[in-house]
């Protein structure tokens, strides 16, 4: 099966970026999907490791927030995956978990907070995760990319899969050095596996 790709690099980190960075994909290519990838750092509470695949179900924005004088409200914006592409990635899973132990990370399905800071420290994922307790990691655009897609272009399908190259904590960058090679090269594959799986599920011959 053949799929026309069109792939868009971030000239930087954080959700402006991620929705600029959409809307411009979204003008030039009129994608029926757009799948954004990289990498996460995950919450070792939910059972997340190092090297693990994380498939966000839902975007959650948490930088809406409300301050005052004694605390601080968090006003979650919550993004839902594209139904087809979210069983594409389910059925991709099923597919890698049947090769030999240890052949092909982990992969975990469900929420992933989303925002403009750089988290390494498990204090601030309890803040984060006070009442989202269930999320699987962080990062830093797909709240951007998730919103613009919305916005912009609610017929295409939106889904965002992060690879784990650290656990959010002081061990932040030696982690992400450690991990970072492996966990983008399963990622690369599980992403373009799940496009493959979606077309033929679609009956698209040649998708976009």
């Amino acid at each position: 099966m053949e799929l026309d790709v069109a792939v868009a690099l971030l000239r930087d980190v954080g959700r402006v970026e991620g929705a600029i960075a959409t809307v411009e994909l979204l003008h030039r290519h009129r994608p029926r999907w757009l799948l954004l990838t990289g990498v996460a750092g995950g919450f070792e509470r939910s059972g997340v490791g190092l090297g693990d695949l994380v498939v966000a179900d839902s975007v959650v924005d948490y930088e809406y927030q409300r301050l005052s004088d004694s605390s601080t409200e968090y006003r979650w914006r919550s993004f839902p995956a594209n139904i087809t592409l979210l069983d594409a990635a389910r059925a991709t899973a099923e597919r890698m978990a049947s090769r030999p132990a240890g052949a092909f990370p982990r992969v975990r399905f469900g929420r992933v907070m989303s925002g403009d800071k750089v988290i390494a420290s498990p204090e601030a994922i309890s803040r984060l995760g006070a009442t989202a307790t269930d999320a699987l990691g962080v990062e830093m655009e797909g709240a951007g990319a998730a919103a613009a897609v919305a916005r912009a272009a609610p017929h295409t399908g939106f889904l965002m899969i992060r690879g784990v190259v650290d656990l959010a904590n002081s061990s932040k960058r030696i982690d992400a050095a450690r991990w970072g090679r492996p966990v983008c090269d399963a990622l690369a594959e599980f992403t373009m596996a799940t496009a493959v799986c979606a077309a033929a599920t679609a009956g698209h011959s040649r998708p976009r």
